[in-house]
This record gives structure tokens, C-alpha cells and sequence, in this order.
């Protein structure tokens, strides 16, 4: 696990309220190269400016197994949803508090993630209106079972492995069933699989 911000003190603050509630966390100078000698690993990317923006969309497309929490300076709705549509498995407020902290870092490493109720109606909305759109060809039986496998926990590498493909191919062929469906992301996706009652 690691922390990245401008600024020495918070990261500082951060890696000290990682490390009080168990986790081990380190604050590389170099994110992307950080993720390249990483099997798994969890980022905390601070994201205030708009370069930060694309650092945290090349994080998030990089490498799969890269699992990024954003911490927004600015906490609306559009930028929640901007930063999950960039990959981002979770979002916190930069100015959260620690147990805000702890519990976001908890909730990823179970799988699940913890959201504003403005944010979940917000992205609600947007899928009952992309619900409404035609899409491209249901998944295969096959597909079916990636998403499925996606929804138990399973990581793409998981999955990959299970289908007898490479992860960077696995990590393809989901992000074209992720278009067929008319999403952006793999959490918009399996909310639109599970809505059509596919998984």
C-alpha cells in the first residue's frame, strides 16, 4: 500500500493513520514506477489538480491489479463520479477522518465500497438513462461467468487464468463487454449486468 501527495505532511498524516490501524504503507516518490515491482498493491492518490486527473486514469488503466483509492480535495458529486469512471475503486474527501480512512481502505480490501448516498442516486440515474439506450450483443454464457466470478471477488488475473487467457487479454475482452453494455467501467457494468438479471 502506498500514499501519494504534494504534500510531505499529509502524506505523512496519512501513512501514520494507515500504519495505527494496521496497514502497512510506504510513500514512494514515483507512483507508476511503484506499481511496476508490485504484485498487488492498493494507492491512496491525492487528486487536486487537473494533472492529477490523468495521473490517476494512467494508474487506474496501467495495470489491473493496481487498486486505487482517490482522495478528492474537492468531494462533489462530479468528481466522485469522474474519479470511479477513471477506474478508481473508491473515493474519500482528502479531508476525511481517520476512521473514514480506515473504514474506505477496510471496505476496498473486502471488495465492496463505501459511497455518499448522493453519489450511489447520482450514478443510479445515469444507468436507469443509459438503461434506456440500446445496447450491443448480450454476453456470452461465457462473458456471463467472467462478470459473475468479477461480482464473487475475483481479480481479472483470477479470471484470466480460469479462461486460459492472458490477463492483459482478459482485461480486452472485459472492457469490450463493459462497451457492449453501454458503461465505462467494470462497477457500471456488473450494476447494469445485475439489473438485466444476468448475474
Amino acid at each position: 500500500m502506498a500514499v501519494f501527495d504534494a504534500l510531505p505532511v499529509f502524506r505523512l498524516g496519512v501513512l501514520t493513520c494507515l500504519k495505527d490501524n494496521g496497514f502497512e504503507a510506504e510513500t514512494p516518490d514515483d507512483v507508476l514506477r511503484w506499481t511496476e515491482v508490485q504484485d498487488r498493491a492498493v494507492a491512496l492518490l491525492s487528486v487536486c489538480e487537473p494533472p492529477d486527473w490523468d495521473l490517476l486514469a494512467d494508474l487506474c488503466h496501467r495495470r489491473v491489479e493496481v487498486v486505487v483509492i482517490a482522495l478528492l480535495d474537492e468531494p462533489t458529486v462530479p468528481a466522485y463520479l469522474r474519479a470511479l469512471s477513471a477506474g478508481a475503486a473508491a473515493v474519500v474527501p482528502r479531508a476525511a477522518t481517520p476512521k473514514a480512512l480506515r473504514d474506505a481502505v477496510e471496505a476496498v480490501l473486502d471488495g465492496t465500497v463505501i459511497l455518499p448516498v448522493t453519489v450511489l442516486r447520482a450514478m443510479a440515474s445515469q444507468l436507469s438513462a443509459a438503461s434506456t439506450t440500446p445496447t450491443g450483443d448480450p454476453p456470452t454464457p461465457a462473458e456471463i461467468d467472467w462478470l459473475r466470478q468479477l461480482v464473487q471477488g475475483s481479480t481479472v488475473a483470477q479470471v484470466a487464468k480460469r479462461a486460459g487467457y492472458s490477463e492483459r487479454m482478459m482485461f480486452r475482452l472485459l472492457h469490450d463487454i463493459y462497451e457492449r453494455l453501454g458503461t465505462s467501467n467494470r462497477t457500471e457494468a456488473l450494476i447494469r449486468a445485475r439489473d438485466r438479471g444476468w448475474i
